[in-house]
Formats: structure tokens, C-alpha cells, sequence
């Protein structure tokens, strides 16, 4: 006969399923202060103990930079104990060798993800955590690592899970090679390294991490490289991938470029030239323009056939642009960008005919957030083309509209004012203009019309003396000016 269960424990299992349900409900929460209100809305007999702990761990450290992700470096010594029976609510951990090692004895469950970071040499401390949570340790970090014993080889096999690998500034080629055929196993989908080192960098292992498949970004800034054309071709075989970042490395831009193959799974791609200048220009060609959400050019890019302008007039799902140091000239064709929401233009060679419809091309975004354009001539079509955007951004929720060593004359000032006017944002913008040589009257004109706006901000930036903008301050009424380089900066009372 089949012996009874004691009827506490059918209570023992519903508490603990009701537990895992609001530890999961929590974890789906981005912010800290909404996750906190979360935990205050229930009482404590009601809590299972991690969250118990987490209301407690609240009340003697903010959780402000703490929250989803908790830096155990950060919890204050006499209050390791809590934060350890704490420690299981959190979705992310971030642990390194100079974390209390009695946090390691903390049990996770497997929602919880660890972040390891390691500078230098791999340490003791370094190893226990991951003897301690190698199941849960999704994603690594080094830096400047030196040396890598065939210990440390083994404990990074031990991390089934990860995810993502940084590798940063590595001091030799062989340090790196050996992380990298450590962690590039099948579940890792991101890869990012940054060299500094002169000597090539054996990608053979990395080849083969992106032919097996489920890469989904890699990052390589490097001099050179041995074995480019066989990851070029890697890249192009790899159907997951849908971020590149190549800074340098300019053996495998070249092997892109030799290929006649598309670069159609690609939704992210940035491209930092270094040295002589080049046409890199048909690898814009190569991208799906029903897919680029994410674009970076910097560097000495000539804008030579096949040309820059036409593919990024394709790219109509575009979200970030960045365009630095490279030559735009032929400004043609028309197009939309409907979901560019930050963009950042620097040191542009740009025809001032051309500068207009560049301008008129970012006024069709309806989701712009961020615009930062900076050493550059916009002329008077450019700025009023800016201009007339400037209230339709604000109205759709621009936050951020900065304008640095960009020339604006008393006409331009003019425009901006009466276009800051006419603007009804809903959210708080900030205008920053830095170095933009405006006249005493253009900045009075200019804080007239923030006087009448709702949460703006207006920043003047200068590297004046400090007895000009003392002057200037006085001018529109301020005592004195900010620290640093602000002039005048003025948020207007909110709506009632």
C-alpha cells in the first residue's frame, strides 16, 4: 500500500513554484525602481527568502547602477551575508577577482547569468569563480592577459554556456589564440577583440567558430591578420552572423572585397579604416538594404564608384548611422529613413551644395533621438534645410540635438530660434552648440526663444576665455556660468 505524502509537503512544492514564478516576474524587470516597487507590493510572509534578502540587501545599498546587473565588488563588506541569500534574484552578476569570495558560495538558479572579468593574470580568485558557477557564466572578459596556463585553458572549457567573449588588448598572439580556441564553442554567439600587438593574428580557430554557425557578431580590431581570405570566406558563409566590426584589419576588408558573394544576413556592419586612404565602397553593395539597421563608417573612405550614397539610400530600416572622416560627394539620389533614431556626422568632405539634401534626407526620420554633426560647414541651405526639421524631430521625441565647431551666422540663429518656437515636444531636449562663433545677439535671440519653450535646454559650449563667457553670461542675466565650457544653459518649467 502506497504510503501518503504529509500534505506539508504539497505545501512545501506550491510555495516554492509560487517563489519561482515572482523570482522570474522580477527578473523581467529592466529598471530598479520598478523592480523595487515590485518587491515592496508584496508583504515578506509572501516572499521567498532570496527576495526577503533583496529587500533587505535595498535598504543598506542603492540599486540604481545595481540594477538587473549586480557588481559583487560593489556590496559593502558587512552586508556580504544578505546579499548572499540575495544573490539568486538577480538576472545578472558581475564577478571578478576582487569579489568577496564568500558570495561564491551563493546558489543560482539557472536564470541567473554571470558576467567574468579578468585583468592581467589569471588569478586564484579568478578560478574559484568559476569553479563555482561555470554553469551559469555566460560571458567573459579580458584584459590584458599575458599568460595562459593550460589551467586556465581547461577551467574556460568548463563554461558550457557563454555567450559573448571580450578579449582586450591581449599583450601576444599566443595568449590570444589560446583563449580564443578555448571559448569558441557552439553556444557562443558574440565575439569581440581588440589588439594592439603588431604581430598577425592566427584567425583559423575563429574561421571555424563562424563556419560551424550561431555566430551572430564578431568584432576584430587588429593590424593584420594570417589566413584572411579563409575567414573572409567564413564570414560569407556564415548565415547567423548579423553584426561585423572589422577596425584595421585590413587583410580581411580586402578579402570581402575580392569576393563576389553577398553580404545579405549582415544587419549590422561598422568599418574603421586606419592608414592610407581606400575605396571600400562596394561593400555597401553587398548589404541587404531590407535589413541594415546599424551602420559605421570611419576613416579615409573614398567616395569613389560604386559610391556610398545610393546603398545608404536603400537602407531604409536604418536605426544608427555614423559617418566620420570619409568623403560623401556624390549626393544624388533621394530616399527616406523613417527609423534613424541616433546619428552621429563628424569631418564630412562634403560638396555645401550637397549639405541640404543630406539634411532634408534625416528630416524624413520620424524617430530621431540623437543628432550630433561636428566639424563641418552646413552654409545657409544646410542650416535652414536643419532647421526646418528641428520642430517635426522635437515634436516625435528628439532628446539631443548637438552642433560642435559647426559655423552659425546671425541668419542661422535666427532659423533655429524661430524653428525652437514654433517646436511642442513632448519629452525634454537638450540643443548643445559648441564652438559655433554666434554673436552676443544671436545667443540673446537664441535664449528668447528657449524662454518660451517647454523642457528644452540650450548648452553653449566655447573656448573662450573665461572672461568672455562671463560677459556672455551676464548678457542673458546668469551670475555666473557653469563648470567647464557651458556658457548659458536654461530648462524651462515643464508644463503645467
Amino acid at each position: 500500500m502506497a504510503t501518503k505524502r504529509p500534505h506539508h509537503d504539497a505545501s512545501t512544492a506550491v510555495a516554492r513554484l509560487h517563489g519561482a514564478v515572482l523570482i522570474n516576474m522580477l527578473q523581467m524587470i529592466p529598471t530598479a525602481r520598478d523592480a523595487l516597487a515590485f518587491l515592496n507590493a508584496w508583504p515578506s510572509t509572501a516572499l521567498p527568502p532570496s527576495l526577503v534578502a533583496l529587500k533587505e540587501l535595498s535598504g543598506v545599498m542603492s540599486f540604481t547602477t545595481q540594477w538587473p546587473s549586480i557588481v559583487l565588488q560593489a556590496i559593502p563588506t558587512d552586508h556580504v551575508e544578505i546579499a548572499v541569500s540575495a544573490l539568486p534574484a538577480f538576472p545578472q552578476i558581475q564577478a571578478s577577482d576582487k569579489a568577496d569570495p564568500r558570495c561564491l558560495v551563493a546558489a543560482l538558479p539557472r536564470t541567473v547569468h554571470v558576467k567574468l572579468s579578468t585583468s592581467g593574470t589569471w588569478t586564484d580568485a579568478t578560478h574559484a569563480v568559476v569553479r563555482a558557477w561555470h554553469d551559469h557564466i555566460t560571458e567573459l572578459s579580458f584584459h590584458e592577459t599575458s599568460d595562459v596556463p593550460d589551467a586556465v585553458v581547461d577551467a574556460l572549457r568548463q563554461c558550457k554556456h557563454l555567450r559573448t567573449v571580450s578579449i582586450l588588448n591581449p599583450m601576444n598572439a599566443t595568449a590570444t589564440q589560446q583563449i580564443v580556441a578555448a571559448v569558441t564553442t557552439r553556444s557562443l554567439q558574440q565575439l569581440h577583440l581588440d589588439i594592439k600587438f603588431k604581430d598577425p593574428l592566427d584567425t583559423t580557430t575563429m574561421a571555424a567558430w563562424l563556419r560551424r554557425g550561431g555566430a551572430t557578431t564578431l568584432r576584430l580590431a587588429c593590424t593584420d591578420v594570417t589566413g584572411a581570405t579563409a575567414l573572409a570566406d567564413a564570414i560569407y558563409s556564415c548565415d547567423s552572423l548579423a553584426s561585423l566590426s572589422l577596425v584595421g584589419a585590413r587583410g580581411v576588408v580586402n578579402a570581402l572585397l575580392a569576393s563576389p558573394r553577398p553580404l545579405h544576413q549582415l544587419s549590422e556592419l561598422a568599418l574603421d579604416v586606419r592608414g592610407a586612404a581606400h575605396n571600400d565602397t562596394a561593400l555597401l553593395h553587398k548589404l541587404s538594404g531590407a535589413k541594415m539597421t546599424s551602420l559605421t563608417l570611419i576613416g579615409r573612405i573614398i567616395d569613389a564608384p560604386p559610391g556610398i550614397w545610393k546603398p545608404l539610400m536603400s537602407f531604409t530600416k536604418l536605426q544608427q548611422l555614423t559617418l566620420q572622416r570619409i568623403s560623401l560627394l556624390d549626393v544624388s539620389a533621394s530616399g527616406t529613413c523613417p527609423q534613424l533614431r541616433r546619428v552621429t556626422l563628424s569631418e564630412l568632405a562634403m560638396q555645401t551644395n550637397d549639405i541640404p539634401m543630406l539634411a532634408k534626407w534625416l528630416g524624413t526620420s520620424n524617430s530621431l533621438q540623437k543628432l550630433e554633426w561636428s566639424d563641418m560647414k552646413l552654409g545657409r541651405k544646410g542650416l535652414t534645410a536643419l532647421a526646418q526639421a528641428l520642430p517635426h524631430w522635437m515634436t516625435l521625441g528628439l532628446e539631443m540635438l548637438s552642433l560642435r565647431d559647426i559655423p552659425i551666422d546671425a541668419d542661422g540663429a535666427r532659423q533655429i530660434a524661430a524653428s525652437l518656437k514654433l517646436a511642442r515636444n513632448p519629452t525634454p531636449v537638450r540643443i548643445a552648440l559648441s564652438n559655433s562663433q554666434l554673436v552676443r545677439g544671436s545667443v540673446q535671440q537664441l535664449a528668447a526663444a528657449i524662454d518660451v519653450c517647454q523642457q528644452v535646454t540650450l548648452g553653449l559650449f566655447s573656448s573662450h576665455s573665461r572672461k568672455f563667457k562671463l560677459e556672455m553670461a551676464a548678457a542673458l542675466g546668469q551670475t555666473d556660468v557653469d563648470a567647464g565650457d557651458v556658457i548659458f544653459a536654461q530648462l524651462a518649467s515643464p508644463p503645467a
